[in-house]
């Protein structure tokens, strides 16, 4: 079984080390490629283009601002303010949850939910256990690998 394992870990190792080539053959090609004019004509046309998008969602977020002010002015009747813009209506509900919580324990029960605090009971699961709680514990294994496998390369690097 040993060298079975020696065997996938050296793969391991050699993926490792051909990943490591890619990557730095990637690295190489990305450095003469953002010194060719073609890719700095791109860079420039993206920023450019970043540039207006932020430009735009600025412009559109004072006209979303203007059209809720003019549909206000108007008497918040007709939600069709202009050609192609108009008024959607949304809730936003603002309580204290502990403050409805009360109230919903005594006139809407059905809204109150228990609920098991996960967190701290798997922190005491064992001891919980040990006073009858219907747990099962359930142990189980993950490997960890050395990020550095060069043991495994016979040479290799």
């Amino acid at each position: 079984m040993t060298s079975e394992l020696e065997q996938r870990l050296q793969e391991v190792a050699q993926g490792r080390a051909q990943l490591l080539r890619a990557h730095s053959r990637a690295e190489e090609c990305r450095a003469r490629m953002e010194k060719s004019k073609l890719y700095q004509e791109s860079a420039a046309a993206n920023e450019e283009a970043l540039r207006q998008k932020a430009a735009l969602a600025e412009k559109e977020q004072e006209v979303r601002k203007a059209v809720v002010e003019a549909f206000q002015a108007a008497g918040a009747k007709d939600k069709q303010v202009a050609r192609g813009a108009s008024i959607r209506e949304g809730r936003d509900y603002r309580y204290d949850e502990k403050d409805v919580l009360a109230w919903a324990k005594e006139h809407a029960p059905l809204l109150v939910v228990e609920k098991v605090n996960c967190g701290a009971f798997e922190r005491e699961a064992e001891f919980y256990r040990e006073k009858g709680a219907p747990v099962k514990i359930v142990v189980e294994y993950t490997a960890a690998l050395a990020s550095d496998l060069s043991v495994h390369l016979d040479g290799e690097g």
